[in-house]
């Protein structure tokens, strides 16, 4: 039973990392991709509705790592379903606007299309609620592309934990280095 979980949740998260490339891709079934990646997490096993403004408790996250089990459980597949939509439809629109104009990423107009957006702002809005949902995509994630970064951005931005000193005050480097930055500091305020 646990390995077909694993084989559902697997795919659920292959179909979910293959939209957030920021590619464009779109399915041609009638249904939405993000209802399949739904129904496949559901199947899986994880909740669908979570209480909202409650502290968060890493229960998942330990000094030996993170219990992807655990995890899993606790997240909100609605939340992590709208997270994924709006942050992969942004990175879509970003996307268009430097095939159109190569220039684009030079100037970096890109960062306040991403941080500025109603998408990330919706996002950000979620608060707490968002918290688990974003770091899975991050967790489960291979790429450290766009959409990962700003799944990042969103995720230092509610918990207000600041990498900001890291790197010689240049901040986290991507979206995994942010994920490990993430893990130390929620095992240290454990301690």
């Amino acid at each position: 039973m646990k390995t077909n979980r694993h084989i559902i949740l697997t795919v659920f998260l292959i179909m979910m990392m293959c939209l957030s490339g920021c590619s464009g891709r779109s399915s041609d079934d009638p249904k939405t991709v993000h209802e399949d990646m739904k129904e496949a997490f559901e199947e899986w096993g994880g909740r669908s509705s979570v209480e909202t403004d409650l502290p968060i408790v890493w229960d998942e996250i330990t000094e030996n790592g993170v219990d992807e089990d655990k995890l899993i459980e606790n997240v909100d597949t609605d939340t992590l379903e709208s997270i994924a939509g709006q942050l992969q439809g942004l990175c879509r629109k970003i996307d268009q606007k430097g095939e159109v104009d190569k220039e684009y990423w030079l100037r970096g107009e890109w960062y306040d299309d991403a941080l500025k957006s109603e998408e990330y702002a919706y996002v950000v809005s979620l608060k707490e609620k968002a918290v688990k949902p974003l770091f899975l995509i991050l967790y489960k994630s291979e790429n450290a592309g766009m959409y990962e970064w700003i799944c990042a951005k969103a995720l230092e931005e509610i918990s207000g934990y600041d990498f900001s000193s890291e790197n010689n005050r240049n901040g986290w480097k991507d979206s995994r280095e942010f994920l490990e930055l993430f893990i130390q500091r929620v095992v240290e305020s454990k301690k």
